[in-house]
């Protein structure tokens, strides 16, 4: 007798689980939706004991939030705030007796970064100068609540300024490089001056440079320069027969240190963070490069752009700042970080006078 096997019915596809929304939170807790949303982005109007039973409940169901949803009802948020386009913006510390180099202005690179990069998000930039404000962070303060901006870029700053008294808990905030200490944790853009010093040096050794040396002058306000005399460092521990002691001078004696060193180490290439390197060098008696080779780790003004350097890229620099604050606008991060945050940006080499041509094979 011929047994029949019973047809097995095919396997029906598993229904997908519904997700997990701020509704289903809602009903679960029982509150209304509003209050799972406050909760959730930990802003006021819930106890701390409610918050965390509401996320306590989150986490149980397995919520997961839509990024896209967040970020789009993010941008209504911050257009609700402020309905005219939304305003990141860009405060200058310095004083009116500022240093040549510290005039932020448009022709500066990061800057054109800074404001086209907001502009295709959607943002516009407005300039703050701390001075015009009596360098009072109070009415600065009031400045920024006022024209409701919640995004602040702070440019470099001069030694000792200290922002700390600001309150940053309704502020989306970045810097740019290491010149503001006080507050220290903060979100930073800056050129990624270890690379830059270690590609400089690599260049030189592939054009057959054999006693690299790289001067500073010891100005503790030159954050910078303490990063790449430490790239300098690590690479001539490991390659000593390629490099010589560096050059620490001081600013009233600088030309008088470089010449004595000069004569003492006898180096046939130079790096520095000084773009006027070369003219130092001319005038202790050196033919550039024939002599003595030199290499800028910052980019010289455009009259001087004849000088080999290392370019640090402050167009994206500038770009990386804004997506900082963007980003965190968009999370709804407002507030200092709780640990340091860094975006570093990688240079590249621009081939200049002052460094012999690479060879032809």
């Amino acid at each position: 007798m011929k047994r029949t096997v019973p047809a097995v019915a095919p396997e029906s596809p598993a229904t997908p689980a519904r997700p997990v929304t701020t509704c289903t939170i809602a009903q679960a807790a029982g509150v209304n939706i509003s209050t799972v949303s406050r909760a959730l982005r930990g802003v006021a109007g819930v106890s701390p004991t409610e918050r965390d039973r509401i996320r306590g409940i989150a986490r149980r169901l397995g919520y997961r939030p839509n990024p896209f949803v967040a970020a789009f009802i993010s941008q209504i948020r911050t257009y609700r705030r402020s309905p005219q386009l939304a305003t990141i913006a860009l405060l200058d510390c310095w004083p009116a007796d500022r240093p040549v180099w510290a005039n932020f202005d448009d022709s500066l690179d990061y800057i054109g970064g800074i404001r086209a990069r907001a502009n295709s998000l959607g943002y516009r930039v407005e300039r703050i100068r701390l001075v015009d404000l009596e360098n009072s962070l109070d009415r600065l303060q009031r400045l920024l609540s006022t024209r409701r901006i919640y995004g602040l870029l702070m440019l470099p700053v001069p030694e000792g300024t200290d922002l700390s008294g600001l309150k940053f808990s309704r502020l989306a905030c970045a810097t740019i490089d290491f010149s503001l200490q006080r507050p220290a944790v903060i979100r930073r853009a800056s050129p990624h001056y270890y690379h830059n010093t270690m590609l400089a040096l690599t260049t030189l050794v592939e054009r057959w440079y054999r006693r690299i040396g790289y001067a500073v002058t010891t100005i503790a306000s030159q954050r910078h320069d303490d990063l790449c005399l430490a790239a300098f460092l690590a690479f001539s521990a490991r390659n000593p027969h390629l490099c010589v002691s560096p050059c620490l001078t001081k600013v009233s004696t600088r030309q008088r240190d470089l010449a004595a060193w000069l004569r003492r180490e006898r180096p046939d290439a130079l790096i520095t963070t000084d773009f006027m390197l070369p003219d130092d060098l001319v005038a202790a008696g050196y033919r550039v490069p024939d002599d003595v080779a030199a290499v800028s780790l910052s980019q010289p003004p455009a009259s001087s752009r004849q000088i080999a350097y290392v370019n640090e890229d402050y167009r994206e620099v500038g770009v990386q700042a804004v997506d900082m604050i963007v980003d965190a606008i968009h999370r709804n991060e407002f507030g200092l970080p709780r640990k340091r945050v860094a975006h570093f940006v990688d240079g590249f080499w621009h081939e200049g006078r002052t460094v012999r041509p690479p060879s032809r094979k």
